[in-house]
Parts: structure tokens; C-alpha cells; sequence
């Protein structure tokens, strides 16, 4: 957030960002939305706070499946908090919808994948059920505290078949590909379910999505549009003037973002990536080298966000 303050960015709330490209609107060359998926504790606890004191505002996608059953607002850094585990409660979703800085969006329901074909890929393992966890968890009742755990959501052993995103994807199973009938009735209800669950949390219609995974298809985003999402993410291109302003395209700021390495190098590959999605080439040898550096460094990711 500093280095978006201080380095002159201007940094719209995703409504005021629409508004303006709806109008036609030129804006500044160095012009950015703040993002947060999958409505986690640290959040609230951590990046909550730290907005509001450089007075940036940012939309947090929530997968309504995972709000946390607790119902008091829990202590943020300005506490002394130092545990943020986990997922955002109803208290602290309300909290936030009642900030200005801040705008809640939707992230699906259960930001579940499926199996989408009968090669294997992997065995589940003691190590490595986490990383698979979101293959298991569509059918869970509470998903707020999947990662604690203490077995695998299936036997040791299971096979572990090729998967995508189950907003996007036919589901592969033992009786063969489901048809796209189906799939369409699958993702239509996961849509809904999690529009109204929002809806009824925050007491207002939710038109804004953001794709689990980035991943979206044509079928897909027609579906959404059907049952009253407006704005969706999952664009591939440059949020330029042109552009269908209803489709936002977004570029993944990662933790750890050139692996284990000082903050100037993690400051220096979070200006490269602002660049380059705002179209200024020369910084690409940077993202680069960064990405192959992380790639050797970084374990694969785990959870939903995988």
C-alpha cells in the first residue's frame, strides 16, 4: 500500500473503476483496483487496517460456503491479534459492508474442483491432502475450518484425477462425463446458492463475481449473467477503454513473489507486475525472472487459492 501511495497510483473502488469505463471515461495511466479472494480471517485481522490507515479502498470476494459459524467480531492487529487462520464470521462481514473503503463481492459457494478426466495425477497422502482438499470439500456442511482437520478427507490412497474449477468444468466420475445439461444445472445452483446466501447476510442483491481460480468459460459467464451477476471476473485482457467494462481482467500479486527473498526484491517485483498490467513492457524481464525464481523456491500452493 505504500508503494502504491507514495508512487502515485490511483486507486479506484471497483464501482467507481466501472462507472468510469462504462462513461467512457479516460483514466490515469497508472490506475489500480485492490483485490481480495476468498474472504479470509487475515482480512479482517490484518488488511483491513492496514487500508483504511493509507485510505485505499478494495472488494473481497467471499465463497459463502466458508464463512466462519462464530458470531462476535475477533481483535485485528490493532488488537494485538496475531492469529488470523481461517475465514471471515457474519459480525465481520457486516463490519466491513459498513465501511466505505471496503466493497464485498461474490466468490462462488464452495470453490470446489472436480475431476474432469480419468488420468491420474497423484495419490492422496498424508503430506499432500491439503493441496487436494477442494477435490473433497463440495459436499462438506461447514468448510470454515477444513484446513484444521485432523484426517484426510478420504482414504490414503485415493486417486487424484485431473481437475478444473466446478463453475467451469464437466465433472468426470465412474459412469463417465456428465452432460453439459447437467454441468449447466450444477453450476446454475452453485451460483445461486451463493448469491442469495450473500444477499441475505449483507441485505442487499449482489451483481459483482469473481471466478475461483480465475477460470471462466463462455457457458459459464453466460449462466452468471442469467441469474443477475453483472460484473465478473476472469478477463484477459487490459481493462482498456474499448473493453466490455462489465468484464474485468486481473494480474495475481503473490506472496513470496520472486521465493524467499529481502522486501526491496518483493517491493521491487510488485512495481514490475503494476506495470506490466498497466501495459509497461520493460518491467517483463523482472515478473520473469521472478516467476522462475518462485517456481525453485516455493512449494506448490495449498487450499483454495491452489
Amino acid at each position: 500500500m505504500k508503494i502504491l501511495v507514495r508512487r502515485g497510483w490511483t486507486v479506484y473502488s471497483t464501482e467507481a473503476f466501472q462507472s468510469a469505463r462504462a462513461r467512457g471515461l479516460t483514466l490515469p495511466d497508472k490506475s489500480v483496483m485492490v483485490h481480495f479472494d476468498d474472504g479470509y480471517l487475515d482480512n479482517w485481522v490484518a488488511a483491513v487496517p492496514i487500508l483504511r490507515r493509507y485510505g485505499v479502498p478494495a472488494t473481497i470476494f467471499v465463497s459463502t460456503d466458508f464463512i466462519d459459524p462464530s458470531q462476535a467480531p475477533r481483535p485485528t492487529v490493532e488488537d494485538g491479534a496475531t492469529e488470523w487462520r481461517g475465514y471471515m464470521n457474519a459480525a465481520e462481514l457486516r463490519a466491513l459492508e459498513a465501511d466505505p473503503l471496503i466493497e464485498l463481492a461474490c466468490h462462488g459457494a464452495d470453490h470446489a474442483r472436480v475431476p474432469v478426466t480419468d488420468h491420474e495425477v497423484d495419490r492422496l497422502t498424508a503430506e499432500n491432502w491439503r493441496y487436494h482438499a477442494p477435490l473433497f470439500w463440495r459436499d462438506a456442511e461447514n468448510k470454515s475450518r477444513w484446513f484444521a482437520a485432523k484426517q484426510p478427507p478420504a482414504e490414503l490412497g485415493t486417486s487424484i484425477y485431473q481437475s478444473d474449477s466446478a463453475l467451469t468444468s464437466t465433472m468426470w466420475g465412474a459412469e463417465g462425463t456428465e452432460s453439459q445439461t447437467d454441468c449447466d444445472a450444477r453450476v446454475r445452483a452453485n451460483l445461486i446458492r451463493a448469491r442469495h446466501a450473500l444477499r441475505d447476510l449483507l441485505g442487499r442483491e449482489i451483481d459483482f463475481l469473481c471466478w475461483p481460480y480465475d477460470r471462466v468459460t463462455n457457458k459459464a459467464a453466460s449462466i452468471a449473467r442469467e441469474v443477475g451477476f453483472q460484473t465478473l471476473t476472469g478477463g484477459r485482457a487490459e481493462n482498456r477503454e474499448g473493453e466490455d467494462p462489465w468484464l474485468l481482467s486481473r494480474t495475481h500479486i503473490n506472496d513470496f513473489a520472486a521465493g524467499s527473498a529481502s522486501d526491496w526484491v518483493e517491493d521491487l517485483v510488485f512495481r514490475a507486475k503494476l506495470g506490466v498490467a498497466a501495459g509497461h513492457y520493460w518491467w517483463m524481464p523482472v515478473t520473469a525472472w521472478a516467476r522462475r525464481r518462485r517456481a525453485k523456491h516455493v512449494p506448490a500452493p495449498q487450499g483454495p487459492g491452489a
